[in-house]
């Protein structure tokens, strides 16, 4: 039996429209939990051999029942690695996990991959129970596929030569493992590792693109430990989304797979924007791209360009008014001159995300107010009056 344990049901009806009805037509292989009261009244049934378990990473985080919560969470885990011979096979899902994940019987995947790819893996699980239907979809080889076209790739481009650029004006950034080998004769160079959450990415970035202006930016379009993320593709929105000496700078993203593996991708239309272009993997097509003259995107092209990517409110949100208030809070704070640091309680975290950074660009907020509009604050600024005492209370007469 498959046990679905999420609070956010509508959610689960509104984004990703599974209502009653649909859960109805598959009630003999999935039972949804939405309460920890029906968490704890199924306890006996969920904690058995073979059972799937598929648990929102932050069931019920936002009442005063937390603690229970992580308490549930912490036990099922340590049943789930007990089951050496007939496993139960246990899977967290939430709107922060960017990567997917799979170990042994443990996965980790998003809300929308998961949520996506449910009514597959429940009419498979029926013959067989085997996660890659949940993380991949129809496809579940679709990780050993890339991985051999990725060994191919790199095996070529072992055999070609170095290509010595005049223009030395590059950044070259690599994966950890499986990298193509100095490229080019003179570049700069620097190495992504697995991990491929926002703020990560947003802190290398910081880091690496405020050094010097580049005229390119080589990516790989894979990295991380799922291949089939294509998280380069997230990569050049962040970069475009993120103030930085090089946020106009030309990105290559060279990759071993064309278009047809990445028009699902939620971020394929970075690919339709001015200066962001997908590549061979090959040192031939880094040389040949390295040496383009290029036209420049301007800061008055960056607003319509970015426009173009069209991205979905994160699902770790509830709902559009929890980010229209925090949107709302940022645009008050930038128009009053007042830096969000000095917010007390304010999440400076959240606009790390891909999603703020996005509507950030789109809505140009990245230039500065004017100092018009600060002399004009000034000006209509009311100074509150200081306290006056304008009469005494004699205590002797009372």
């Amino acid at each position: 039996m498959i046990y679905l344990i999420d609070d956010k049901e509508l959610r689960q009806q509104q984004d990703y429209h599974w209502t009653k009805f649909r859960f109805e037509k598959y009630k003999e292989f999935i039972i949804p939990i939405y309460t920890l009261e029906a968490l704890d009244s199924k306890k006996e049934q969920i904690f058995q051999k073979g059972n799937v378990i598929l648990y929102h990473d932050s069931f019920l985080d936002n009442t005063n029942m937390q603690t229970e919560s992580t308490y549930r969470r912490n036990e099922l885990i340590k049943f789930a690695k007990n089951g050496n011979f007939q496993p139960t096979y246990l899977v967290f899902f939430s709107g922060g996990i960017k990567a997917k994940e799979l170990s042994n019987n443990i996965a980790y995947l998003s809300v929308a991959d998961m949520y996506n790819n449910l009514e597959i893996f429940v009419k498979y699980s029926q013959y067989k129970i085997n996660l890659e239907y949940l993380l991949f979809g129809e496809n579940p080889q679709i990780e050993s596929e890339l991985s051999d076209l990725l060994d191919s790739a790199l095996l070529k481009s072992s055999r070609e030569a170095v290509v010595t650029v005049e223009n030395n004006n590059n950044l070259y950034v690599k994966t950890s493992n499986k990298n193509i080998s100095n490229p080019l004769s003179t570049c700069a160079q620097e190495v992504l590792f697995n991990k491929v959450d926002d703020s990560y990415l947003s802190e290398k970035i910081s880091d690496w693109l405020n050094k010097q202006q580049y005229d390119n930016i080589f990516i790989p379009l894979c990295f991380g430990p799922t291949l089939s993320d294509f998280n380069g593709l997230r990569l050049a929105c962040l970069i475009r989304c993120t103030k930085s000496k090089n946020q106009l700078s030309r990105i290559l993203i060279y990759g071993f797979v064309g278009f047809e593996y990445l028009i699902q991708n939620e971020y394929f239309n970075i690919l339709k924007t001015k200066n962001i272009v997908l590549i061979p993997f090959s040192k031939k097509s880094i040389g040949e791209f390295a040496q383009q003259s290029i036209n420049p995107l301007t800061n008055d092209e960056l607003v319509s360009e970015i426009g173009k990517l069209q991205l979905k409110v994160p699902s770790d949100y509830y709902d559009d008014h929890a980010i229209a208030n925090e949107w709302g809070i940022y645009q008050m704070a930038r128009n009053a001159n007042i830096p969000l640091k000095d917010i007390e309680g304010f999440d400076l975290e959240k606009f790390n995300s891909l999603y703020f950074k996005w509507l950030i660009t789109k809505n140009d907020l990245h230039t500065p107010i004017s100092e018009d509009q600060i002399i004009k604050q000034r000006e209509y600024k009311v100074e509150l009056p200081k306290p006056k005492i304008v009469g005494r209370i004699n205590l002797d007469r009372i």
